[in-house]
């Protein structure tokens, strides 16, 4: 991630979402018990603000390099889930 992770152009930060796809389509938040980047207790305040199915995994903010199988088991879940619907 460091070789490959750049700064957010800041006029990436102006853009205006009309129509979040959260307020249509089922979400899912994977809440990363140990993250120090950004707070689990505001990570479960989003989820709960979009409404979306969560799951908790103690872990850092990184979860998708140190934990990838539960990640990967998330996404294969959601799509399924999703498709049904």
């Amino acid at each position: 991630m460091t070789a490959t992770q750049v700064p957010v152009n800041v006029a990436a930060m102006k853009g205006e979402v009309t129509t979040p796809a959260w307020k249509s389509k089922p979400s899912w938040y994977i809440i990363a018990a140990n993250d120090r980047a950004i707070s689990p207790d505001l990570e479960a305040a989003q989820a709960k603000r979009i409404g979306a199915t969560t799951i908790t995994i103690p872990c850092s903010h990184v979860i998708m390099l140190a934990q990838p199988s539960q990640v990967a088991t998330v996404i294969l879940d959601a799509a399924s889930k999703a498709g049904a619907k």
